[in-house]
């Protein structure tokens, strides 16, 4: 815990039981003060100490599924950092960790599994989820069952989750169009390559972009919007064939598949510059060569530790996470960035 009850008492100037009401939710606290009581919680990212708590508790076992869209996809290795990394840390006041992998965005897989970890008897569900009626409906009766789902990296609409971790995709979209509209000359023609649009975090991101540029003052003008499913391969095909019929300047990467897209820039030698998410290894690299221009970050460790201790403390505890919305912060990385 990065700091206690007593500590945010004194920064709020307030009593133990005021906060220990906003804590859990209890109401009758003054609106301004509660205000000022979780900016401080999540200033200093306070988190219950489930421990002394779960002790008590430690005969009743809990598990957690977790669904995520990991193979062959780069972005997850972090995630998965920090989804075992926590764990580890909630496995000490028994809550186990069931993880299940996939690779693309099929609703049928990933309900597929849902079903799997369902029937293995889990207690609350953790999802990168695909924008799909079967995953929303399966959330739904889940709930309707007892069982909580946690979303990462992207929301869902019309879904009853318990808690979305992820970056404001919407504002990651305007940021890497600022990055592109800062690079550009008067006039620029741009190719935009996505993951999916059954991932609703990627529509959003290509949401804000599109937004930006058209109402940039500049001469921009967006030519193609492709989807490569996050597959290095179908990039690499997508941006070879793109570079072949056009002319551009800039490519926006708003997911994976980074590597299959940059080798086909390479190999058409013409001058067209990257914007990427993400500061994995390749995207590392690619920024050194000066092929990618800038990136923008969004914390994919965070993205897979605090689900897991939300999910945690809401099943051991019954504690609701203060926010249905938790957003991971935006980073510019350049060539000399602190990488």
């Amino acid at each position: 815990m990065s700091i206690t009850i007593k500590k945010i008492v004194a920064l709020c100037n307030t009593s133990r039981g005021t906060v220990d009401r906003v804590i859990n939710n209890r109401g009758n606290v003054n609106a301004e003060l509660k205000k000022k009581i979780l900016s401080v919680m999540e200033e200093y990212e306070y988190e219950p100490n489930v421990t002394a708590k779960a002790l008590s508790n430690s005969r009743k076992k809990q598990t957690i599924g977790v669904v995520i869209n990991s193979l062959e996809n780069s972005f997850y290795d972090e995630v998965s950092k920090g989804i075992n990394d926590a764990a580890s840390e909630v496995s000490s006041y028994g809550v186990k960790i069931e993880i299940r992998q996939i690779k693309g965005y099929s609703a049928i897989e990933q309900h597929k599994e849902i079903c799997k970890l369902e029937k293995l008897g889990i207690n609350g569900l953790i999802i990168t989820p695909i924008q799909d009626s079967l995953i929303v409906d399966k959330i739904q009766d889940l709930k309707e069952k007892g069982i909580p789902t946690a979303l990462i990296n992207a929301d869902l609409e019309k879904c009853d989750r318990l808690v979305l971790v992820s970056t404001n995709n919407e504002r990651s979209g305007r940021v890497a169009a600022d990055m592109v509209t800062i690079a550009s000359n008067q006039n620029g023609r741009i190719a935009i390559v996505t993951g999916s649009f059954n991932n609703l975090g990627h529509s959003k991101r290509v949401e804000g972009f599109v937004d930006v540029i058209q109402n940039s003052e500049k001469s921009l003008e967006i030519v193609s919007i492709l989807e490569n499913d996050d597959d290095n391969e179908k990039s690499y095909t997508l941006v070879k064939n793109l570079l072949e019929k056009e002319d551009l300047d800039i490519i926006y990467f708003s997911a994976a598949g980074v590597r299959g897209g940059i080798r086909a820039i390479e190999e058409s030698q013409k001058p067209v510059k990257a914007v990427t998410m993400d500061e994995s290894d390749v995207v590392k690299e690619y920024v050194a060569k000066g092929i990618i221009l800038a990136t923008v970050t969004q914390q994919p460790y965070e993205q897979g530790y605090k689900p897991i201790k939300i999910m945690a403390n809401y099943l051991v505890l019954g504690t609701k996470p203060l926010k249905t919305k938790v957003h991971t912060i935006n980073k510019i990385k350049v060539k000399n960035s602190n990488w």
